[in-house]
């Protein structure tokens, strides 16, 4: 009787060291998951300010894509008006036809 009265103190001291070992374990792994969360916090926000400087990239780059749009346009109808004005003036045929054949390949 001695001997499982001996046992079973052994027992209850092995199972609260086991008890201490599984909280211990248990609060080890919540931290690890909020550290994770808190991982995944911040490249969420990275990732969402990485996404906008693109937008604000692409914005700047469709400016820029019209602007340079808008000159091109300028610059062709320019030489549309020469070439009217060529015609008017009653330029050689071959002289507009040159300046008709530049355009084209704008």
């Amino acid at each position: 009787i001695d001997d499982l009265k001996a046992e079973n103190k052994r027992l209850k001291a092995d199972y609260k060291e086991m008890e201490k070992n599984v909280d211990y374990l248990m609060k080890k792994e919540r931290k690890r998951v909020e550290h994770q969360d808190e991982r995944m916090e911040l490249m969420k926000r990275i990732l969402k300010l990485e996404l906008e400087k693109q937008e604000r990239k692409c914005e700047e780059y469709e400016k820029k894509y019209a602007e340079l749009q808008e000159r091109d346009e300028k610059k062709y109808a320019e030489l549309e008006a020469i070439i009217l004005e060529m015609k008017n003036k009653n330029r050689t045929k071959a002289e507009v036809d040159d300046l008709e054949k530049i355009t084209a390949h704008m």
